[in-house]
């Protein structure tokens, strides 16, 4: 199998495992890279350090984030000193699910030959 349709065929993969916690395979990735980012900067952190983290592109980063906000995984707040920029973190529930799709993830990757 070529390259690209071996890493399609792992998304596919993944995503399909990760429905069991009502997560895409790219809100996964925009998840986990919050937790690196938040971990590493010991604060919130802005969109840009998460699209980073996750090796995302800034526009995508930043859909993700408002729908991972949206269902309470991520919890969004203006800037105090930019009205324009955001302090991310990760929440609670955030956390718990990060944690039930890491176990699934890796569990694809446990049988991935």
């Amino acid at each position: 199998m070529m390259g690209w349709q071996s890493a399609m065929a792992w998304q596919r993969k993944v995503d399909h495992a990760l429905r069991a916690v009502e997560l895409t395979y790219s809100q996964f990735l925009a998840l986990h890279g919050a937790a690196i980012a938040t971990a590493e900067a010991d604060d919130a952190v802005s969109r840009q350090e998460i699209a980073d983290a996750a090796g995302l592109d800034r526009q995508t980063t930043s859909a993700l984030v408002r729908k991972l906000d949206q269902v309470g995984l991520l919890d969004k707040n203006i800037h105090g000193l930019d009205g324009r920029m955001y302090r991310i973190f990760v929440t609670k529930d955030g956390y718990s699910r990060l944690r039930k799709a890491c176990a699934l993830v890796n569990q694809v990757a446990a049988t991935r030959g």
